[in-house]
């Protein structure tokens, strides 16, 4: 795939490691991390003025290990390194600031709690090595503009999204051996990369259980990141998400969340380094259900299960069999509509 003209298209449409100091023949693995593709910035318009600052955290498994599209066991397929299991357990710290009735501004910092082992083999030998990292992850900031905003929530008002993620994160943290962790599951990338896309936010009036009615959104996005090159000029893979979701109020305070998401992840680029980057890239579809509780006009509070429909990664990968996330956020300075 041409990854600049693959992401630009579905946009429009719809928009090293050493294996240990000193060695004689250094190995590298190409292990990854995850993190659920879901959309939870596009459900809620967002007025001039007005700063939304919340908390997200989130919770990857990924214990178990897939075969093209087909369940597989661990070290089914063997190389350098083999893959046990990465637990993703992240921290973001955001906030939405209104500038214009069309343009807002994303900010979000992750702090990233991350376990990691895999079994690498070193002359003929088996050898466990294992890595808990914690440290912050890359800043990203994302501009959002209305660039068609019509009267009535009803019609669609479509943005356009543009930002990056900064290189301000960790990217060389060790194990107790010393042992420095692949790109793939370092905090940071250690690149400049640039976010674009498009979103769409509609509104309705429905019906709720008791009679009353209440306010639907219904939204769509399609954002894709076009990374750039880190340590050693490894190149985590392009990535491009597509998300559609709605939130039917079963009471006033409180919705049922339902989206689907779709995330295309291309393989990665090794650079200088020796990483097995066959293992990595994929598709993956999601249906994710959830709830979202307003205790306030100014909060809200939301949990999402995320639960995979199709996954087909490349080679033998690591993949999980549900993800979580959980957030609150909490909106000042304009009022509410």
């Amino acid at each position: 795939m041409n990854r600049l003209m693959g992401i630009g298209l579905a946009v429009l449409v719809l928009w090293t490691m050493d294996d240990g100091p000193w060695t004689a023949a250094p190995a590298w693995a190409s292990c990854g991390s995850a993190s659920c593709p879901i959309d939870t910035a596009s459900w809620e318009r967002r007025e001039p003025g007005s700063v939304s600052v919340g908390y997200q955290f989130e919770y990857i498994d990924q214990d178990e290990h897939r075969i093209g599209t087909r369940d597989a066991s661990f070290r089914e397929i063997r190389g350098h390194h083999d893959e046990e299991f990465t637990l993703n357990r992240t921290h973001r710290f955001s906030a939405a600031i209104g500038i214009t009735d069309r343009w807002s501004v994303d900010l979000t910092l992750p702090f990233v709690s991350r376990a990691h082992a895999h079994v690498h083999r070193h002359h003929g030998a088996d050898i466990l090595e294992a890595w808990d990292i914690k440290g912050v992850g890359d800043v990203s900031l994302v501009n959002r503009y209305a660039v068609w905003k019509p009267e009535q929530p009803s019609h669609p008002t479509v943005s356009v999204i543009l930002g990056g993620e900064f290189p301000t994160g960790y990217s060389h943290k060790v194990n107790e051996d010393r042992d420095e962790a692949e790109s793939g599951i370092q905090p940071g990338s250690n690149s400049w990369d640039l976010i674009v896309g498009l979103s769409s936010l509609q509104t309705f009036t429905v019906p709720m259980p008791s009679g009353r009615h209440g306010m639907l959104p219904l939204y769509a996005s399609a954002i894709g990141q076009l990374n750039g090159h880190g340590n050693d000029d490894y190149r985590l893979g392009d990535t491009l998400q597509v998300n559609i979701g709605s939130i039917y109020p079963v009471l006033p305070k409180l919705g049922l969340i339902g989206q689907i998401n779709l995330l295309l992840k291309d393989r990665d680029d090794r650079g200088r380094t020796g990483e097995e980057i066959q293992k990595t890239g994929g598709e993956f579809l999601y249906l994710s259900p959830g709830l979202e509780l307003h205790p306030s006009e100014s909060c809200r509070m939301y949990a999402v299960v995320q639960l995979p429909v199709y996954q087909r990664v490349n080679l033998i990968q690591t993949v999980s069999d549900y993800n979580v996330l959980m957030g609150v956020s909490y909106r000042f300075g304009a009022t509410r509509k």
